[in-house]
């Protein structure tokens, strides 16, 4: 509001589009295909579809301010590919080789874990076998004949006749034990 009087805002500014390029008129495939057949039979050829209608010359400076510019809608241009451009076929080239050297690469370090893990399990293997035979050696066995050999016949023999007096077989058990005891020395 300047001095109590409400102003409106100014109003933005106009936009002038160019005109839009003119439209050329395109043959209709199914129409060009229909003309390129050879007539085989004397059957009544239908007529080719109209063209469209070009767009009418570009209006006068004047007009063109006084009336807004309508857009004239174009056919979108489709092109149908069947085969790969070279550009792709190259790309695809390239990719393929990459991933050929990528897999013989992984396959060839794959064979090298491998044939290291074979050459470590080997190791230990062998550290296994001589580590057992050095503790092999330590513990020696003893002397294995036999001790007081008829001491022993003599209380196995006391001890099943006596089955329910195990004291009686005292003084068997106490040769035993002496015999036992001067063969360590």
């Amino acid at each position: 509001m300047v001095g109590g009087v409400a102003s409106d805002p100014p109003p933005p500014p106009k936009e002038e589009l160019p005109p839009p390029p003119p439209v050329a008129a395109e043959p209709e495939p199914a129409a060009a295909k229909i003309e390129e057949q050879p007539p085989s039979s004397p059957a009544p050829q239908a007529a080719p579809p109209a063209a469209p209608p070009a767009a009418p010359a570009a209006p006068p400076a004047v007009e063109e301010a006084a009336a807004p510019t309508q857009h004239i809608w174009q056919r979108p241009i489709i092109q149908y590919i069947e085969e790969p451009s070279l550009s792709a076929l190259k790309v695809k080239q390239e990719k393929e080789e990459e991933m050929k050297k990528l897999e013989e690469y992984w396959k060839t370090r794959l064979r090298q874990q491998q044939d290291e893990h074979i050459e470590s399990a080997k190791l230990r293997e062998e550290e296994f076998k001589k580590n057992a035979g050095i503790v092999n050696n330590l513990f020696i066995p003893a002397n294995r004949k036999d001790v007081c050999k008829s001491e022993k016949e003599l209380v196995k023999d006391c001890y099943i006749s006596n089955k329910t007096e195990s004291l009686r077989c005292r003084d068997v058990v106490t040769n035993f034990y002496n015999c036992v005891s001067d063969s360590r020395l």
